[in-house]
């Protein structure tokens, strides 16, 4: 008989008694369970499979260009936090070189309370060719932004820093979460096709019908149903 385990610190190819087990794209092994004792030694755990709903606490506003971080200088030491999500979603941080002098150094940390519960630091690199700028996405949703830290800037002609919410809202799941799978969406109380997860942080779906009207004072109420696999423990 087989079970399939969470890696946890384990990967890659595993050798036990009774088999030899590669990691699957999703991290997980199936092994056989007469090994499991022995890998569950090694650092692997046992997984659940979770099904679940999930209602917006408010109806999420329109994705909205500054509305975590108001563009402004990029330069060394804590940047302010202009508004914090007003529904777990997905947080871009955009950097900017500013003008033709390109920024070759620098660090923008941002630590956030995210969708799987814990507590994550991002560190985005504000390395920026001249008279461009770069987009990154935060690498879980974003429940609370706590600091956004910026050091070691060198260059750039007026550099800058903004931190944007997109239409991607954020459902919330158990840390390590695999195999997220969104089965049911509503809007305002109706069916609608499952949204997009491409290329979107774990636990982030861009509604087919995005988020629209005033931030806190949004036009449309979500709700999804959604199956994951996390580790038992």
């Amino acid at each position: 008989m087989n079970v399939q385990l969470a890696g946890g610190s384990v990967g890659g190819l595993v050798q036990g008694a009774y088999g030899n087990y590669a990691q699957a794209a999703d991290g997980t092994f199936t092994v056989d369970a007469r090994d499991a004792p022995s890998l569950l030694a090694l650092g692997m755990n046992y997984i659940r499979n979770m099904t679940t709903t999930y209602n917006t606490p408010m109806n999420p506003g329109i994705a909205t260009l500054g509305q975590i971080i108001a563009s402004g200088a990029l330069s060394n030491g804590p940047a302010a936090i202009a508004h914090q999500p007003d529904a777990m979603r997905q947080v871009n941080i955009v950097v900017g070189a500013g003008g033709a002098t390109a920024v070759t150094a620098g660090n923008v940390a941002v630590t956030y309370l995210a969708n799987d519960g814990t507590t994550q630091t991002d560190n985005i690199s504000a390395v920026v060719a001249l008279s461009a700028s770069t987009t990154t996405s935060l690498s879980k949703g974003v429940a609370h932004i706590n600091t956004v830290v910026i050091g070691g800037i060198l260059g750039g002609a007026s550099p800058y820093i903004r931190g944007d919410t997109t239409a991607a809202l954020a459902v919330p799941i158990a840390p390590n979460s695999v195999d997220i799978n969104f089965f049911k969406e509503t809007v305002n109380l109706v069916d609608e096709a499952i949204g997009s997860v491409v290329g979107l942080p774990p636990g982030c779906i861009t509604p087919t019908t995005n988020p629209s009207g005033a931030v806190g004072a949004g036009s449309n109420s979500f709700s999804f149903g959604y199956a994951y696999v996390a580790p038992a423990a």
